[in-house]
């Protein structure tokens, strides 16, 4: 099923009317860190489907919440919603229990609640340690793994997975809202993979080791930030753009970049 014709998105702060065919991969901005990542034959949401949580997490709109739920939108009913952790900012198990047929994937916290709804198309992601789970879904290979989530003392009991995602060819990282944390990337060994795109929340690159870290515990060909305040300053903006030649930024819903 090709999704990449006749739609509207904005590319590198242009509206463009329809994407090449040698796209391999599309990834949509949904709102806060969620993407909705599209080949010619799959539609991948992380993160995507949320409410309003508070001013200074951009939720996604109604009509694009929408389009997610059903079919004949401008945008695909997804195949898997990956969701790194259950906080309003990035998941609503009331919006996935309108999904129907896609696959949820993520912790148990993640994964209960619509169990308990009768949802019957779940993924459960174990978190008793930093082993890396492996799936396959139709052609598309997952990978899932325990990411601590960010500030331990508030949220040591939140269960934060990161995915490794290969699809259209290419090979997706999003880390969710997690830390630079020593023993979480040693125990990963993420360089050892080919990481084409990695989709880190912005205070990762914020420290000034951030770029340094970036290379060393990940390496990714390209950087996408995402988690930004809709109210971030340009001074702040132009900040992140200098800490890495080169990084991406996500702030406004429906911005989109293609990985080739």
């Amino acid at each position: 099923m090709t999704w990449l014709t006749n739609r509207c998105v904005i590319l590198a702060g242009l509206t463009l009317l329809w994407i090449p065919a040698m796209a391999q991969v599309t990834i949509t901005y949904t709102g806060n860190m969620g993407v909705l990542l599209e080949s010619s034959e799959h539609a991948v949401l992380i993160d995507g489907l949320h409410e309003f949580y508070k001013p200074a997490y951009l939720p996604p709109s109604e009509k694009l919440v929408a389009d997610l739920l059903q079919e004949g939108g401008n945008y695909p009913v997804p195949d898997l919603s990956l969701v790194t952790h259950y906080h309003g900012d990035h998941y609503s198990s009331q919006l996935h229990l309108g999904l129907r047929k896609t696959t949820v994937v993520g912790s148990r916290q993640v994964t209960d609640p619509l169990k308990q709804k009768s949802y019957a198309h779940t993924i459960t992601i174990p978190y008793d340690d930093y082993r890396i789970n492996e799936y396959q879904f139709e052609g598309m290979q997952l990978q899932a793994f325990r990411m601590d989530h960010g500030n331990e003392y508030l949220h040591k009991n939140v269960q934060n997975i990161g995915y490794l995602i290969s699809i259209g060819g290419k090979s997706i990282l999003h880390v969710g809202d997690t830390d630079w944390y020593e023993h979480v990337f040693d125990a990963l060994q993420l360089p050892l993979e080919t990481i084409d795109l990695a989709i880190l929340p912005y205070w990762l690159l914020w420290d000034d080791q951030g770029p340094q870290w970036v290379d060393q515990y990940i390496k990714p060909k390209r950087l996408l930030l995402t988690h930004i305040d809709p109210n971030i300053s340009p001074a702040d903006l132009k900040e992140l753009r200098h800490k890495l030649p080169g990084v991406e930024i996500f702030t406004v819903l429906g911005q989109a970049i293609v990985v080739e």
